[in-house]
């Protein structure tokens, strides 16, 4: 089944094409009247015209003025130049081998004789190689540029339109750039051709598969904590958690895919395209948005050792593309990483040096010492420090995991924290917003504690 999600590049009327172009995400149909028997350099795809299938042949030849077909004959002319150097160093070599003088002869004149052949024996050899080089390069570059060496050519010219089915070579992709210096995200279409096949089309659709997941530069997991079973037992729980992630999953997609049904599909329309296969990128904009950015400075302890200033925002459209593109400060950011929260967009567009920071671990133990108590406790958590070397004062939101009991048997519960803080108890996550003064440092305690029966051990 062909996936296509259609949003429009341009809604301006249906026009009728003699040329047309359609690309989708497993293969593409191109429509045109051929102007000579020749195709182009792709050995998978198949012509039709309005009644029947078309018979195509190869050839090793090509003389149309297509750029791939005079790349393809300097590549061959210079097979022929390097055979022919080989050919003249074999008989030079066999001259030499097979030289048995039957009189005396002038030594002076053997000497000159001997020069000379040596002289051209390595001028062969200089040429030979560099020739071999030539034709290295030039095989890599034709390989960039079409999918097979035999041009394609139909056995009779077709008198009307024909479309060729092309399974690979041609496709396209996304570009978004998120400018924190203008406040808009610039969409352009990257469309690159390699199908062997120049292309000249009136009109051109492009069908872009479903975005699917979308990569989080730090993404919460809970942080879960389980009674030691014996062996047996313990495959026992690994099988029936197995098997209820497989019905959770087919009962709700992820809460961090981005999620495309019918009503939300696109596709573009471009007028008059030439698209030479030369596996170029071709950058075709879309559109440009304004938005409301706002950046805030995040730092998960658990996870990474630096702070940063987070991006985020409400796009008005789908996004569909993990390839973001950041300007901020002049300074251009190739591929950064993002991530979706509801319909929120959060990307992380730079790292703050000026703050230092640093994880630390509160582990300590003890029993409870209650005369009736079958009880153990474990005291445990972080000590989180802050240093900003900067001149001005700085608020860091911070996202720490405090473990997640999944027995009833297992009691966590966190101490209080000397500042404003969010904890949720059915994930364990624990946000909160600390300001640190310039020019210096500042210091959180995070204590929790774990009770659970003395007879059994526990592991996260």
């Amino acid at each position: 089944m062909l996936l296509r999600i259609t949003f429009a590049l341009s809604l301006s009327s249906l026009i009728l094409s003699a040329s047309s172009l359609d690309i989708y995400s497993d293969k593409s149909f191109y429509t045109y009247q051929p102007k000579d028997s020749y195709i182009g350099f792709n050995t998978a795809l198949k012509a039709k015209d309005s009644t029947r299938t078309l018979e195509l042949i190869k050839k090793d030849t090509c003389k149309s003025s297509s750029s791939l077909c005079q790349e393809h004959n300097r590549l061959k002319a210079l097979h022929v130049k390097l055979n022919k150097l080989n050919k003249e160093q074999a008989i030079l070599e066999n001259l030499v081998s097979q030289y048995r003088p039957q009189v005396a002869i002038n030594a002076d004149t053997a000497i000159k004789t001997a020069t000379k052949i040596a002289s051209r024996m390595a001028t062969l050899q200089e040429k030979s190689q560099k020739i071999k080089k030539e034709i290295q390069y030039a095989t890599a570059l034709f390989s960039k540029h079409a999918p097979s060496k035999e041009a394609l050519f139909y056995s009779q010219l077709p008198q009307s339109n024909v479309t060729l089915t092309i399974n690979r070579g041609l496709n396209f992709q996304s570009e978004y750039l998120l400018d924190m210096d203008t406040q808009r995200i610039e969409h352009t279409l990257l469309l690159r051709n390699r199908s062997g096949i120049n292309i000249t089309a009136d009109e051109v659709k492009l069908f872009a598969k479903s975005a699917g997941y979308i990569n989080a530069p730090i993404q919460f997991y809970p942080r879960k904590i389980r009674i030691s079973q014996p062996q047996a037992k313990r495959a026992k729980m690994r099988k029936e958690l197995s098997m209820m992630a497989m019905n959770s999953v087919s009962a709700a997609p992820a809460a961090d895919a981005i999620h495309a049904s019918k009503t939300q599909t696109r596709s573009y329309r471009i007028n008059n395209l030439t698209l030479p296969s030369d596996a170029k990128h071709k950058k075709i904009p879309v559109s440009t948005e304004k938005l409301q950015v706002t950046s805030v400075l995040t730092w998960n302890p658990y996870h990474s050792s630096n702070v940063y200033h987070t991006a985020s925002f409400n796009p008005k459209q789908t996004i569909e593309s993990h390839q973001w593109k950041v300007r901020r400060n002049q300074e251009l950011i190739e591929n950064a990483p993002i991530r979706k929260e509801g319909k929120k967009i959060l990307i992380n567009v730079a790292i703050d040096y000026d703050l230092e920071v640093k994880r630390e671990n509160i582990n300590e133990f003890s029993e409870d010492k209650s005369l009736f108590s079958s009880d153990r406790i474990k005291n445990e958590g972080f000590k989180l420090s802050l240093t900003n070397r900067s001149k001005v004062s700085k608020t860091v939101k911070i996202t720490e995991r405090i473990p997640l009991s999944t027995q009833e048997e297992i009691q966590v519960n966190l101490e209080k924290i000397d500042l404003p803080y969010d904890y949720n108890e059915k994930t364990g996550k624990l946000t909160m917003s600390v300001n640190i003064g310039a020019q210096s440092t500042k210091t959180i305690k995070i204590r929790y504690s774990i009770r659970y029966p003395k007879e059994t051990e526990i592991f996260y």
